[in-house]
């Protein structure tokens, strides 16, 4: 009689073992769950966009794993990163990607500049996640991964080249247009956005703009330009005439700390700057002092006895003290953050469109700039510190290199590392 062979029975896995199994899982888990939403944003074809590459919100790929996203060993992160380059407009690129993903997501475009000044998309993505062992079985519960999809310049500078008017602004100075490229890809941004919400709220004529902070109106506006090279004014607002109506000076972000300067203090800040007396003295003290000891640490000098030098500093050289003839070097308006541009009334056939611009944090007409310069926080002050740019500060036959001084925000320079406040003895007092 053949014995029949006694099955083994099968040996029960280890707690190190199960844990090892898990581990994997979970890897496996969420790999897959990234490949599949890599694999549809993959197909989205844009012109002068490269295919999106995926990473951890803060990081990249495990070097030694390659296909695995992971950080500090196996302890997987919950947010991802879908990072789109293109030399195509920003703002349409993030529009169709917007488009493209509702198609399979519930998909928000948040205004939070953290990763980008064009905001970006963000949307959650569930999958099943084996969480933990019990009865020495893995356990999977719906665990979510929050994705956010960002649009970047693949060249920086590809923003120069970038069309920020519109029909109405083009006929009427468009030789103009041509000369005057914005200095940032967030005021080409702005200008975008200002410029097409004005053509499309006004129905494609002139509109009668208001802007925050400022009780007046101005007449037929067509758009928006940048300011001349060198000039204060960042945005310049252009009537159905070709005329320069309104001069905004405008700083990024949400804070006084988010921007760095107001205005230099060399020959290029205008006369007015350049030779005030709190000025001058500021840089002598800085010109005599050497690269090394900025190192390590900044000085700042509080602005006393002159807010004419304050105020000039954020409104331009040319501020005359009544707000009267306004130019690109003495501005209208001082602004902050991102713009939203509103209708204010239904359009009515005849007439011009009431129009309404106001920006995320800072709307301050000139007239009540004294706001702006009391304010502890953005109290213009002034400043020096390292930079690795070719700047110097020079006063008569001294001269201190590598280093940046200016006309700050009181909150951005003495709010950085071992900032020092002048004067600390007597021969640096005014």
């Amino acid at each position: 009689m053949v014995k029949k062979p006694v099955a083994k029975k099968e040996k029960k896995k280890s707690p190190r073992q199960l844990q090892i199994e898990l581990d994997k899982k979970r890897l496996e888990a969420f790999n897959s769950a990234v490949a599949e939403v890599r694999d549809i944003f993959a197909k989205v074809k844009y012109k002068k966009t490269k295919p999106p590459k995926i990473v951890y919100l803060k990081g990249g790929n495990d070097k030694k794993t390659r296909d695995l996203w992971r950080i500090n060993g196996k302890q997987i992160k919950p947010s991802m990163k879908i990072m789109f380059r293109t030399n195509a407009q920003r703002t349409e690129v993030l529009e169709h990607l917007k488009e493209f993903s509702d198609r399979r997501f519930n998909t928000t475009w948040t205004t939070e500049r953290k990763l980008s000044s064009l905001g970006h998309l963000m949307f959650d993505f569930k999958y099943m996640f084996p969480d933990k062992i019990r009865n020495d079985e893995i356990v999977e519960v719906q665990k979510i991964i929050v994705f956010h999809v960002v649009v970047k310049y693949d060249d920086d500078k590809a923003f120069k080249d970038l069309p920020y008017g519109n029909d109405l602004l083009n006929r009427t100075v468009g030789s103009l247009i041509k000369q005057r490229k914005p200095d940032t890809s967030l005021e080409q941004q702005i200008l975008y956005e200002i410029n097409t919400k004005l053509y499309d709220l006004g129905d494609k004529e002139a509109v009668d703009l208001t802007i925050q902070g400022d009780t007046g109106k101005y007449k037929k506006i067509v758009g928006f330009i940048p300011g001349s090279s060198g000039v204060h004014a960042d945005f310049v607002g252009i009537d159905v005439y070709g005329e320069q109506q309104c001069f905004i000076s405008h700083k990024d972000g949400q804070r006084a700390k988010d921007f760095q300067q107001y205005s230099g203090i060399s020959s290029k800040a205008g006369d007015n700057i350049y030779n005030a007396k709190e000025t001058k003295r500021f840089r002598e003290i800085i010109a005599n002092k050497e690269s090394s000891d900025f190192d390590n640490q900044s000085f700042s000098l509080d602005i006393k006895g002159n807010p004419q030098l304050q105020i000039r500093s954020v409104l331009g050289p040319n501020w005359n003290g009544g707000g009267t003839d306004p130019g690109e070097n003495n501005c209208t308006h001082f602004m902050q953050g991102y713009v939203e541009v509103i209708r204010q009334k239904k359009y009515n056939k005849g007439t011009l469109a009431q129009i309404t611009i106001r920006f995320g944090n800072k709307n301050i007409h000139a007239s009540d700039i004294n706001s702006l310069i009391m304010d502890d926080d953005y109290a213009p002050t002034l400043g020096a510190r390292k930079t690795n740019e070719d700047r110097s500060v020079t006063s008569d036959d001294n001269e201190v290199k590598n280093v940046r001084g200016g006309i700050f925000s009181s909150a951005y320079i003495k709010g950085r590392p071992n900032n020092i406040e002048l004067p600390v003895n007597d021969s640096e007092r005014q």
